[in-house]
């Protein structure tokens, strides 16, 4: 390596030396310092001069500002006193005064403290105009190439993605169903739904749109469709599918298959031509039967639920009861629809918890709104309010006077049937076609459902048992507890 200095390097030199000396002057003489002096060094980035190290220092009978200012003196000599130096190996020197000194060498000739100021000086311009185009030109080139490729890149991934969940699904439900569940193409869905046109939506819930189609051989479908926002993700998806895909029973909504592309998620379902039971109690204009369609649909719910805690291959607690979650065939067959939140009940496990409780407010069982506990009893409490919704035509969260105070559905429930006035609890839309004695078990039932504890509630074995023996002998219903929750009125459901 060249040793020898040019004249404008030794003046870069010097001035350098100068800064380093300034720094140690302002530190020695700072309020904070009682010492007079400093020591430090600077790492030249050029040259290959590598580190000189200062040090300088005041005699401790100047105050701070006598000592800045006998420093900045012999600083400022620096340059006029060397820079005239031609070798590396003669960098150093000494400007010793009266009252102050300085020093500096390129060996350390000091012991290094905390206090020891430290400086990296840049490189000269040339040198930085060199690593910028060295480093930063390439660095550029894959900027550009990584923001062309990123959309082929995403796109890979995607796929990816897709395929692995493919083969979740094949492994873990079209494997272990029976050869009626499909995979659907993406291509054979939008067909059947005319690019899910807006004549064929035929609802919408929580998680997306539903949809009606027809396949190639005069099949009725319902789409489910997932939006592509959805707070029902893949978990929520899978868990659908492999909780009903194996599922036989006359009063489950069947699952005949899916459809997974990109982000599409989508399930496809038999087709409920009535629609749900919502709409069957709510409905402009609703007129029904008792015989021929309430009871029947209360008691094809009982069954359906029975099915799902008692006779699946697993325990299946839905979680999410609600009339709107029932579908009516074309005989007005109830079927149990909507599992995204199911969960399976394990044998020895009588309750289970979750972080948060999710559901419809109403419907939810007062100890898995407010414990985050919840079980099969949970299900009897949802189907004690659907049973008094389907016989009042009346909504579980309204609010409702009686004797001039207000009260919500299971409790206005108990207030009539304590005093024997159930007459004004059935909805008049039932007409003159039910039994009084009839209609009073079925109410006296459903109370029994909806108790305050899970442990006082019928299991659904229990409740069809009741409900078809007029016979047994039933215990009294304790009064509903009163717990918070919002009232949400008819206009605001619906918005």
């Amino acid at each position: 390596m060249n040793s020898i200095l040019g004249i404008e390097a030794a003046l870069r030199l010097m001035e350098r030396v100068v800064t380093l000396m300034n720094s140690m002057a302002d530190l020695a003489t700072s309020s904070s310092s009682s010492r007079s002096y400093a020591t430090g060094e600077v790492v030249f980035g050029d040259q290959g001069i590598g580190t000189v190290y200062g040090m300088l220092q005041c005699t401790l009978d100047l105050t701070g500002p006598q000592c800045k200012s006998c420093l900045g003196d012999i600083t400022r000599k620096i340059v006029k006193l060397f820079s005239n130096i031609s070798d590396q190996a003669q960098i150093g020197g000494r400007i010793i005064g009266v009252r102050c000194n300085l020093r500096f060498e390129k060996k350390l000739f000091f012991e290094e403290t905390n206090d020891t100021i430290k400086i990296d000086m840049p490189n000269n311009g040339l040198s930085t105009v060199l690593k910028i185009i060295i480093f930063g030109v390439p660095l550029l080139v894959l900027l550009v190439i990584g923001l062309l490729l990123r959309p082929y890149i995403a796109k890979k991934v995607r796929e990816s993605l897709l395929q692995r969940d493919l083969v979740i699904l094949k492994k873990e439900v079209v494997s272990k169903s029976d050869s009626r569940f499909l995979l659907f193409s993406y291509l054979k869905i939008r067909s059947a739904t005319d690019n899910f046109s807006q004549e064929n939506k035929i609802g919408e819930g929580d998680f997306g749109h539903v949809y009606k189609g027809r396949l190639p051989h005069d099949q009725d479908i319902a789409v489910k469709r997932l939006s592509l926002n959805s707070v029902q993700g893949f978990r929520e998806f899978m868990n659908e599918i492999k909780l009903i895909a194996s599922l036989q029973h006359k009063n489950l909504v069947r699952l005949l298959g899916c459809c997974i592309k990109s982000k599409e998620r989508i399930l496809v379902y038999e087709y409920m031509p009535n629609g749900s039971l919502e709409e069957f109690i709510f409905g402009p204009g609703a007129k029904r039967s008792w015989p021929m369609e309430c009871r029947h649909i209360i008691e094809g719910i009982a069954e359906g639920l029975l099915y799902i805690h008692d006779y699946a291959h697993e325990c299946i607690v839905h979680k999410d009861m609600k009339p709107s979650n029932i579908l009516l065939d074309h005989e007005m067959n109830p079927k149990i629809s909507d599992f995204g939140i199911a969960r399976i009940c394990l044998s020895n496990v009588t309750e289970s918890n979750t972080t948060t409780a999710i559901g419809t407010m109403g419907y939810i069982a007062p100890e898995y709104c407010f414990q985050n506990v919840y079980s099969t009893r949970s299900d009897v409490f949802s189907f004690g309010i659907i049973v008094l919704e389907i016989i009042s035509g009346k909504r579980a969260v309204g609010s409702y006077q009686l004797s001039g105070r207000s009260y919500l559905l299971r409790k206005y429930a108990w207030q009539l049937w304590r005093e024997q006035r159930c007459d004004e609890f059935v909805d008049h839309s039932l007409g003159e076609e039910y039994l009084e004695v009839d209609v009073m078990r079925y109410i006296h039932v459903a109370l029994l459902c909806v108790q305050d504890s899970a442990e006082d509630r019928p299991s659904m074995r229990d409740v069809t048992t009741m409900l078809s023996n007029g016979n047994r002998r039933l215990l009294l219903p304790a009064q509903p507890g009163s717990y918070h929750m919002n009232i949400v009125t008819d206009a605001e459901k619906d918005l």
